[in-house]
């Protein structure tokens, strides 16, 4: 998938690779509704940018921590919102 970036400057193309996620996540009920939930996930972002002849690949790595509280709607849906750690 190639765009161009749109606060790069003119003739600044990027290229997303494939990337992957893998954690561990725990869950802590605090009310009949209510959960704190937290882990530790692997992010990976690897991609390519290229200005006219240059050519760039980026590989980066690195882990989030989520601190996130979750309120069940119902029994198939909950809100969650928080903060990450990364």
């Amino acid at each position: 998938h190639q765009t161009e970036a749109a606060d790069a400057p003119d003739g600044v193309n990027t290229d997303s690779k494939l990337n992957f996620k893998l954690g561990l996540a725990a869950m802590f009920e605090l009310t009949e509704s209510g959960m704190f939930r937290t882990g530790v996930l692997y992010n990976q972002r690897n991609f390519e940018a290229s200005a006219g002849s240059a050519n760039a690949e980026f590989k980066l790595g690195y882990l989030d921590i989520p601190a996130l509280y979750q309120h069940k709607v119902n029994e198939m849906f909950s809100v969650f919102g928080g903060m990450v750690i990364a």
